[in-house]
């Protein structure tokens, strides 16, 4: 799929470069707009609108333009004096495994936050279905909602059958200061007797409802949501790659969407649209998202997958 698709998919029907455009459209119709409401509450919340419209552009949702993919191999169980378990020795005959972390940068407007944070990753977009990766596992998942909810600055690695676990030692000190749900949670995720095979790392996940799918797929896609807005965060997607013996380069396409806060202005926001172009209009009705898309080449150049 194009990128063009995957922002379809996202339900954003603009081009990113539209964005600047639609904002200084709500600020022209601002400037003129007028509310009805006495004269002292017109102003207040006129200036209100047009601090919003001045404010809105400086949003910034963003990939980081580097990845590391990091081999899951042989040789990383014989560093730890591990044995494979049967049913990843039997996958490493036909596939190379990649742990591949995708950072985000999020930083809204002075003021503002995200309520809801959406992205889409694909895998060797332009190649036969034969040729293309497939995400083994993902991260976050819908079952982690508990432990992220509870614990704050969770860090995350990968078991002995390259799922995504809690590093035991680091859990069990947490374990007293948490509610029953979250505590079963935790003990669910914690790696077993191995423990951590690589990481742990800090994935920065700071909304607790998740929505996820493409596990076993060449596409994966996530939403995440918070009832309170989130000022500043730098999440990291993770997922186990597994890649075709035969495929000697793995691409991906990234599309990001976030809808920042605007629930003080909902009602004024909706009359202003009502006064804009119709693309405008539907850019502001849909909550005004910021975008950002990135391809990311031959991710596991140099890495030898064993």
């Amino acid at each position: 799929m194009s990128m063009d698709d995957l922002y379809a998919e996202l339900g954003v029907n603009f081009k990113p470069g539209d964005r600047n455009q639609y904002l200084q459209e709500f600020a022209d119709v601002v400037r003129d707009y007028k509310v009805h409401l006495g004269p002292q509450e017109n102003a207040v919340r006129k200036t209100q609108l047009q601090e919003l419209a001045a404010e809105l552009g400086k949003d910034v949702v963003e990939f980081s333009p580097k990845l590391t993919a990091l081999a899951l191999n042989k040789r990383l169980f014989g560093k730890l004096g591990l044995e494979i378990p049967p049913y990843i020795a039997e996958l490493l005959r036909q596939y190379n495994f990649y742990l591949v972390n995708f950072p985000i940068t999020v930083v809204p407007r002075p003021g503002g936050g995200f309520v809801q944070l959406e992205c889409i990753l694909e895998f060797n977009p332009d190649q036969p279905a034969a040729e293309r990766p497939v995400a083994y596992q993902i991260f976050p998942k819908e079952d982690w909602q508990p432990i992220l909810h509870a614990w704050q600055g969770l860090k995350v690695g990968l078991n002995e059958n390259f799922e995504f676990d809690v590093d035991p030692l680091q859990a069990a000190p947490q374990l007293k200061k948490l509610d029953l749900p979250a505590e079963a949670a935790i003990k669910l995720k914690a790696a077993g007797r191995a423990g951590l095979i690589f990481g742990p790392f800090e994935y920065d996940i700071k909304r607790p409802r998740i929505l996820s799918s493409g596990q076993g797929g060449v596409k994966v896609y996530w939403r995440m949501e918070s009832e309170s807005e989130v000022l500043y965060e730098r999440p990291h997607l993770g997922v186990v790659l597994q890649v075709p013996k035969n495929v000697t380069r793995v691409d991906v396409n990234g599309v990001l969407k976030a809808l920042p806060t605007l629930h003080l202005f909902t009602a004024d926001i909706h009359n202003v649209a009502g006064l804009m172009s119709s693309l405008a209009g539907n850019f502001f009705r849909k909550g005004a998202p910021v975008t950002h898309d990135m391809p990311w080449d031959d991710i596991t150049a140099g890495l030898d997958g064993g």
